[in-house]
Formats: structure tokens, C-alpha cells, sequence
């Protein structure tokens, strides 16, 4: 569903030492490609993990000593992955001619690539193709218009693909000591970080695809209404509060993440971006939430708060979101004038959104646009998405003053407030609470031949 900042490691053609057999040359060579560009992304998932499963047979016909009878499957794969790391796949290695693209480091000490390597960089490079598939996948759902058996069984299947590399993930967890990840060299996939990241980011995924398909469903509960809904009628298949608590776990997971990159790998405007799409989310939560509890006022401020950061024109005020001191901290100002003229944009832009007047005239769903930055740096899919998020808030936001300007006269919440008590790191905020994500290891075939029965990938996407 994100749509991994990371590109996945590549397979290169570069040969391989002559003790490799062919049948396992051949299926390397199926993940052999140029780019991504066009490719069929479930095809070179299918083909990655019947690659990976080959060098455990191969690994297990070199050393059938490890398997013997009634052996536990955990203690045979920590056996395997030891002596995946005394077969040499590669030698003589150097920088300019790696086994893999899109790997980040380089060799120092490690001149020969074992099987070990190879199981090691082929799962995560399935893993993060499987986020991409989900990714991409995500414009597809979101503008469905199926009916609701329909169009559960669509949004069923990325969380079928997750699951999937959940698989993958707890494999490589479950034997790091036999993995023994310290390694002399400098590759960030060849270290368990990259592994606890990819784990964070799928079930990362996960959550966000919860939340989108709430979003799609409350958008096609207010369009069959015509517009004419109410609140409650919106509670009755949504409870708000739990879904503020699924945005603050899906935050929390994209934090641990982002820690987990070392310095060299420069995605710092991607996750800045995703924080603030997650900000426009929790905001929409949080309004439904509070004008429950008859706090119009604070509903309004959560949405013009939310609008205000996803429209603003200026570039560099989502290039950093790191700060949490202020509304303009969270834009990123850079000087006085700039200070200046930003605050009066935001000031008439949060007297646009309270007003009903104004509000009723706009377009919806053309001209409540993000950002330039937030279009660039966001996937295709979680911009689509903000743009159903931010169509909601609209309406939501036309609603909320007309109540409050007739009925409740209640003070709206600046935006300052808002950014400085509601949002993440808040201790108004409760903690995070996610869906679950569990699964089995995933196991090889030639020790485990029921392995795949549950996780079949035919027809698995669209």
C-alpha cells in the first residue's frame, strides 16, 4: 500500500562460479531485468520465490545430512542457512560489478557472495516487490464503484499479498542467528535492520489498507446519500475513535522505520510527505470523533488544520515535518518575510474553510487539491487516496460550520492548538492499536510440502 520509498534489489547478470547448476542459473536469470517500468510486478514475485526455493533444494542436495528423520523444520532451516554461507555463488566480487542493483553499501571485506547472500537479498527484494504490487493496485480500488461483495473480495486481496511477505519476513526473523547478519561488509540488506524495517513498513501497509477501504466505503455512503448524511448514520458502520488509534499505530510504524535507515539512504521528503498524509487522516478521525462528543469547534480546527496543510503552494513548507513546536514549524518557513506571508495565506485559508458560504461554492473533488510536494513525493495510489481524504473534510468542514454558525456558536480551535494538542506525539492522543498481522514462516518445499497450499499467489491481484 505505500509503496516502499526503497527501489527493490534487482537481480544483474553477472556470472556465477561454475559449481552452480544450471537449473539454478536458469532461475536466477528469470529475475534478470532492466527496471520495473511496465513489468508485470506479480510475475517477478512468482519467479523470485520459486528462486529462493531452488537454492534450498540445492542447498539441501549438497548437505542431505541435515535433514534427517523427523528433524524439527526450524532446526533443518538453520542448519540450511549455515551451510547456504559456505557455497559460493560469486567470486572475486567488486563494487562496479554487484550480483544486485538497488543495494546499498559497498563489498570492504566480502569479495565472494554465498547462497546465504543470495536467500538473504532475493526475500527482501520479494517483499518490497509485493508492497509495490499492493501499491499499485491501490487506484484500482479506490475508484471502484462494484457492489459491496464485490467489492470486499477486492479489497481482500492485498492484505492475501502482505500476509504473504509476513511469510518471508518472519523467516528471516526467526533465523537471524543462524542468518549471522554481522557481516564485514557495509550492505544495509545484508544487516537485520533492513529486515525490521520492511517489517515495520508492511505492517505499515496493512493498516493503511484498512483505512483506505473506511475512506472508500464512507465515500460511497455519503455520495448514495446524495450528500444528505449525518454523522451519526456514518458512526453506525464506523467507529471513529478506533480508527484514530489505527492511523496513530500505522504513524508509529512509519517512525520506527524512517530510524532504521541509515544515513545514506536519503528518503527524508517521502516520509515527511506520509506523515502528512497520515496527519490529514487522523484529523478526519479525530473531527468525526470529537463532534460526536459535541465539540464542534474543535472539529472545525482539526479540519482546517488538515486542509491548510495539504493545499498549501509553497514548496519548501513540506520538505521538513520533523518539527512539532508549531503550525508553522510544521511548514517549514525560512525567514521573516516568509513567516509573515505564510501566516497571512493560512490565516485566509482557515477563514475559506469557516466559511459555508465560500465552501459551498467549490468543487469538491477538483478543487480541493494537495500540494504540489505531496503529488510528487507520495505514491500514485496514497495521492488518490488524500484526495477522497481531503474531499471528505471538505464536506465535513461545510457541515460542521453550518451547524456551528446556526445551533452550537462554539469557538473554533486555531490551527496553532491543533498542531500543538491533537496531533501525533499529543498526550490528548491514546496510543496506537493495530490490525494484526500473523502468519506462519515460510518454509521451502523440499522440507515443508504444504507450505504454499494457503498462500497460493495465482490470481492472488486483479
Amino acid at each position: 500500500m505505500l509503496g516502499f520509498p526503497i527501489p527493490p534489489p534487482l537481480a544483474c547478470a553477472v556470472q556465477p562460479v561454475a559449481e552452480i547448476p544450471h537449473s539454478l542459473v536458469s532461475a536466477r536469470a528469470s529475475l534478470v531485468v532492466a527496471n520495473l517500468v511496465g513489468l508485470d510486478l506479480l510475475k517477478l514475485a512468482t519467479s523470485t520465490e520459486e528462486y529462493i526455493d531452488k537454492i534450498f533444494q540445492y542447498v539441501l542436495y549438497r548437505f542431505p545430512e541435515v535433514q534427517p528423520p523427523g528433524s524439527d523444520p526450524d532446526a533443518i532451516m538453520d542448519q540450511l542457512f549455515l551451510k547456504a554461507g559456505s557455497i559460493v555463488m560469486f567470486s572475486a566480487l567488486k563494487n562496479d560489478q554487484l550480483p544486485w542493483k538497488n543495494i546499498h553499501g559497498e563489498l570492504g571485506k566480502l569479495s565472494d557472495w554465498t547462497l546465504k547472500n543470495e536467500i538473504m537479498v532475493s526475500s527482501l527484494s520479494l517483499v518490497s516487490v509485493f508492497g509495490l504490487v499492493t501499491g499499485n493496485g491501490l487506484p484500482r480500488l479506490l475508484s471502484a464503484t462494484a457492489s459491496s461483495e464485490e467489492a470486499d473480495r477486492a479489497w481482500k486481496k492485498p492484505g492475501v499479498l502482505l500476509k504473504r511477505a509476513h511469510c518471508y519476513l518472519e523467516m528471516l526473523q526467526l533465523h537471524q542467528n543462524a542468518l549471522m547478519w554481522e557481516v564485514p561488509s557495509s550492505f544495509f540488506e545484508l544487516d537485520f535492520n533492513s529486515v525490521t524495517f520492511l517489517g515495520h513498513l508492511n505492517n505499515a501497509s496493512l493498516q493503511l489498507s484498512v483505512l483506505s477501504k473506511n475512506v472508500w466505503n464512507l465515500e460511497k455512503s455519503i455520495d448514495d446519500s446524495f450528500g444528505d448524511f449525518s454523522v451519526d448514520s456514518l458512526s453506525k458502520s464506523t467507529n471513529f475513535a478506533m480508527y484514530v488509534r489505527i492511523v496513530i499505530q500505522t504513524y508509529d510504524e512509519i517512525n520506527v522505520a524512517q530510524r532504521l535507515l541509515p544515513p545514506r539512504i536519503q528518503v527524508q521528503t517521502y516520509f515527511a510527505c506520509l506523515k502528512s498524509f497520515l496527519e490529514c487522516y487522523v484529523c478526519l478521525y479525530l473531527s468525526l470523533d470529537y463532534y460526536k462528543k459535541n465539540q464542534v469547534g474543535l472539529s472545525i480546527g482539526l479540519v482546517n488544520y488538515a486542509l491548510a496543510l495539504a493545499q498549501t503552494k509553497d514548496e519548501d513548507r513540506l520538505r521538513n515535518t520533523e518539527e512539532k513546536n508549531s503550525f508553522k514549524d510544521k511548514l517549514n518557513l525560512k525567514n521573516k518575510f516568509n513567516e509573515k506571508k505564510d501566516a497571512k495565506a493560512t490565516k485566509k485559508l482557515e477563514s475559506d474553510n469557516n466559511s459555508s458560504h465560500k465552501l459551498s461554492k467549490r468543487i469538491v473533488h477538483t478543487n480541493i487539491v494537495p500540494n504540489r510536494v505531496l503529488e510528487t513525493n507520495l505514491p500514485q495510489g496514497l495521492f488518490e487516496n488524500l484526495r477522497i481524504v481531503l474531499a471528505l473534510l471538505h464536506l465535513l468542514n461545510m457541515k460542521f460550520n453550518k451547524e456551528n454558525n446556526n445551533l452550537s456558536f462554539q469557538k473554533v480551535v486555531p490551527v496553532t492548538e491543533v498542531s500543538q494538542n491533537h496531533l501525533f506525539g499529543s498526550s490528548n492522543l491514546p496510543s496506537g492499536v493495530g490490525v494484526p498481522l500473523t502468519s506462519n514462516p515460510w518454509y521451502p518445499r523440499c522440507i515443508n510440502s504444504e507450505t504454499d497450499k494457503d498462500y497460493s499467489l495465482q490470481n492472488a491481484y486483479f
